[in-house]
């Protein structure tokens, strides 16, 4: 990348933005502009893109919404990967989490089978920690 297209400019980071918002949710302020930068060089690289001007075009063209707004949500993203490991979290989930959605909603459809599946998983988690 060029010395002087090193950075996002504001235009591009705004329409970024804006787009990531609509898509995910995800309400970007301006103190994020350097991560959002450090977290697209790998796909401007994986591209052979020489600028985020150059992957901003890539991205808003037809071919772009198509073919990378996923990998664009999945570099803003945090991936958190240690999500119900603890037995707190099970805890939260029988105790408040699942009784509220129950009274709520009044069926459980499918979430009964991924709370069974969670619960089997805690007590495994819980038989595993007594050894």
């Amino acid at each position: 990348m060029k010395d002087q297209e090193d950075s996002i400019s504001s235009r591009d980071y705004q329409h970024l933005c804006k787009l990531i918002h609509a898509k995910a949710g995800i309400a970007l302020g301006s103190e994020k502009k350097t991560m959002l930068e450090a977290r697209l060089r790998r796909r401007l690289k994986d591209l052979t893109l020489g600028s985020y001007c150059e992957y901003c075009d890539y991205l808003f063209g037809k071919e772009g919404m198509r073919d990378e707004i996923v990998h664009l949500i999945d570099v803003v993203t945090t991936n958190k990967t240690d999500f119900f490991r603890e037995q707190k979290h099970f805890d939260f989930l029988a105790g408040r989490a699942l009784p509220e959605f129950a009274a709520r909603n009044g069926k459980w459809n499918g979430l009964g089978r991924a709370w069974h599946a969670a619960g089997i998983a805690a007590a495994c988690r819980h038989e595993g920690s007594e050894q």
